[in-house]
């Protein structure tokens, strides 16, 4: 079974969670946080960004998928160790 359970990054109430693209759907976004937990055989971590189409913040929640809140973007993080993680680690497109 699969289970699902979403939190956000930053202050867990979600106040630091939010960014608003101007006109010309430019936006940025920086924020500080302490690490993930490891992926592992039986979780995954994964960051990702959803668009709320109703133009609301639905602060430590989500909001509804495929309603009003759609994720635009994700990235797995993969296990340490892993031939994944040594790829994202030796890359030179790595976070630095």
């Amino acid at each position: 079974n699969v289970s699902i359970v979403d939190k956000p990054c930053g202050a867990q109430d979600g106040s630091e969670n939010l960014f608003t693209a101007d006109a010309n759907g430019n936006a940025t976004f920086h924020l500080m946080m302490p690490p993930l937990v490891d992926t592992t055989e039986t979780s995954m971590q994964v960051i990702a960004a959803a668009y709320h189409s109703d133009g609301k913040s639905y602060g430590a929640q989500p909001g509804d998928f495929g309603l009003n809140s759609h994720v635009q973007i994700a990235a797995i993080v993969p296990p340490p160790g892993s031939e994944a993680w040594q790829t994202v680690t030796n890359s030179s497109v790595a976070m630095r």
